[in-house]
């Protein structure tokens, strides 16, 4: 999931012997591989989905340099912008993970310094072998379809599913819709 998917890519491409199933959730690929313009536009719609909401702040997104911000400034601040994750927060799906996902959430602050201009997983996903579930949030404003579909169409054979009634989470936003797309990958994959 997001950044794990880019973590999961990669070691299935490192390896591609010990990876027999890959699903990749909502995941993050690397500005090469991406249509920037239409990136912007779909983080607008989904941001726009939630602009007349009471908790939602223009400058919730907003921020100084990360790297200068202690562990505690990072976890105050991103906070804030859990809702934005899911399509509908206030949901009673949604909002429980939204309040358990501040209370867990933490950063090494340590291991944030890395150019996101850098990361481009195009060399890798020819490399990835086994039978591929690329699923993502329709109204993920961070890694939604304009970030997934160029995943599923780099790696051969790959299965592309977008659930309509989701964000970024869409395991925990939309688990019937999650679940049917999952299981049938699996049954069809064998």
């Amino acid at each position: 999931h997001s950044w794990g998917g880019t973590l999961a890519v990669s070691f299935a491409a490192a390896h591609p012997e010990r990876v027999h199933r890959l699903v990749v959730i909502d995941g993050w690929c690397g500005w090469p591989l991406v249509d920037r313009a239409e990136a912007a536009e779909e983080e607008r719609r989904a941001l726009d989905r939630l602009r007349d909401r009471s908790w939602f702040a223009h400058d919730m997104l907003s921020h100084g340099p990360i790297e200068e911000m202690s562990e505690e400034e990072w976890v105050a601040w991103f906070g804030r912008l859990w809702p934005v994750y899911f399509s509908e927060p206030e949901s009673d799906l949604a909002w429980p993970h939204v309040e358990r996902i501040r209370r867990e959430c933490r950063m090494n602050m340590e291991t944030r310094h890395y150019d996101d201009d850098e990361i481009d997983l195009r060399p890798m996903l020819a490399r990835v072998r086994c039978p591929t579930l690329v699923v993502c949030g329709e109204h993920d404003f961070i890694c939604g379809p304009a970030w997934n579909r160029p995943i599923a169409d780099g790696i051969a054979g790959a299965e592309f599913r977008v659930i309509e009634s989701a964000g970024h989470c869409p395991q925990y936003e939309a688990p019937a819709e999650f679940r049917s797309a999952l299981f049938a990958w699996i049954e069809h994959t064998g």
